[in-house]
């Protein structure tokens, strides 16, 4: 399959983030380089929807705003084990609310017209 600079085929909103967003599809099997990461797309990625700018494991945190955690979908376990960090880890817990805190911030509909003018000026 085809590797590909990131940029090439999604937006990076924010340099701090795990994530970008597809500028159109990306096929699974597609190699995306990011700097000094290789990341081969498992599933197709539809336009508009995050894609992975490293290797992520089960449980890591991504960071998007500061908070959150990988868990596949259906896995109860990897649920459990989210909310059972969440609750037996103070710190964790700290930053997941300042996170959730930026992301109820900055997800204004002001903020979705700036970025969407941003990804369209980007496909032009």
């Amino acid at each position: 399959m085809a590797t590909f600079d990131i940029t090439q085929k999604a937006v990076i909103l924010r340099a701090e983030d795990d994530v970008a967003v597809a500028k159109a599809e990306i096929p699974a099997g597609t190699i995306l380089e990011d700097g000094g990461s290789r990341v081969e797309v498992r599933q197709d990625i539809k336009p508009g929807h995050k894609v992975a700018r490293h290797a992520v494991r089960r449980g890591e945190p991504v960071r998007r705003y500061g908070a959150g955690a990988v868990v596949p979908a259906g896995d109860v376990e990897a649920l459990t084990d989210a909310a059972r960090t969440l609750l037996e880890d103070p710190d964790a817990l700290d930053r997941a609310r300042a996170g959730a805190e930026r992301a109820r911030q900055e997800l204004t509909w002001d903020a979705a017209a700036r970025a969407h003018l941003d990804l369209y000026r980007s496909l032009a």
